[in-house]
């Protein structure tokens, strides 16, 4: 399995006493886990957003990366990686996962 470099996100908690605390989001370390831990907070955002139920199947490499199925038919999910570089140049800093989808 190949292995991803991922970014570090998660969100941050205020308490009323002013504390905060960052809570980062484990994505594991190889391809398949990172992947479908994105597919699954993209899934939970779809379907609170929209109320429809949002299934997955993680497809084979060198695919798109999942097969979508929802209320109004099929369609596939294809990830991407973003490397943003450091705003004062040099060294990237953190990369981040975003999806797309493509309608049969």
């Amino acid at each position: 399995m190949s292995k991803k470099p991922t970014g570090a996100l998660g969100p941050l908690r205020v308490t009323t006493g002013g504390n905060t605390a960052w809570e980062r989001i484990d994505f594991g370390t190889d391809k398949e886990t990172i992947e479908k831990k994105y597919f699954d907070l993209w899934r939970k955002g779809m379907e609170s957003q929209f109320g429809d139920r949002v299934t997955g199947v993680q497809n084979e490499e060198s695919n798109f990366d999942f097969t979508v199925g929802f209320n109004g038919g099929k369609a596939y999910l294809e990830l991407m990686e973003i490397v943003l570089p450091n705003p004062g140049g040099g060294r990237r800093t953190q990369l981040s996962e975003v999806g797309s989808i493509r309608a049969r």
